[in-house]
Order: structure tokens, then C-alpha cells, then sequence
């Protein structure tokens, strides 16, 4: 084999790493972007719960607000 047979050989083994390296990083960056998406859905369930707890707990200040109020309406000398 001829040096120049070996540097063709060597350029096709190191397109062939260097394809590889790209695959790979192509395969890490789906890995990362997978990830991201699991952190963000999982941010968005944290956030959804802590929504839910809040207006739970408004309603319940609004219903004791309330009932307050209608006490109030009912006492002597009360608003009406």
C-alpha cells in the first residue's frame, strides 16, 4: 500500500470518527432537549398543583369572608 493509498485510508477513518462524533453529539443533544422537556412538564405540574392549592385556598377566605358578612348582617343594628 502507497503512502498516499494510507493517507486516503486514514481521511476515511477519520471522517468516519468524526461522523461518529457528530452522531453522538446529535444523540446527546436529543438526550439534553429530552430531559429539558421532562424538567419543564415537571415545573409545569408544580406550578399547576401550586395554582390549585391557591385558589383552594381563596375560595375557603372568600367562604369564611362570607360568613362573616352574613353575620354580621344578622346581628342587631347590622347592615341589611
Amino acid at each position: 500500500m502507497g503512502p498516499i493509498q494510507q493517507g486516503v485510508n486514514q481521511t476515511i477513518r477519520s471522517l468516519g470518527v468524526a461522523a461518529g462524533a457528530v452522531k453522538a453529539g446529535k444523540v446527546a443533544d436529543k438526550m439534553i432537549s429530552e430531559a429539558n422537556d421532562a424538567a419543564k412538564n415537571e415545573m409545569a405540574g408544580q406550578k399547576a398543583k401550586l395554582n390549585a392549592e391557591r385558589l383552594k385556598n381563596w375560595k375557603l377566605r372568600n367562604k369564611k369572608l362570607r360568613a362573616e358578612i352574613r353575620a354580621l348582617k344578622k346581628e342587631p343594628g347590622g347592615s341589611k
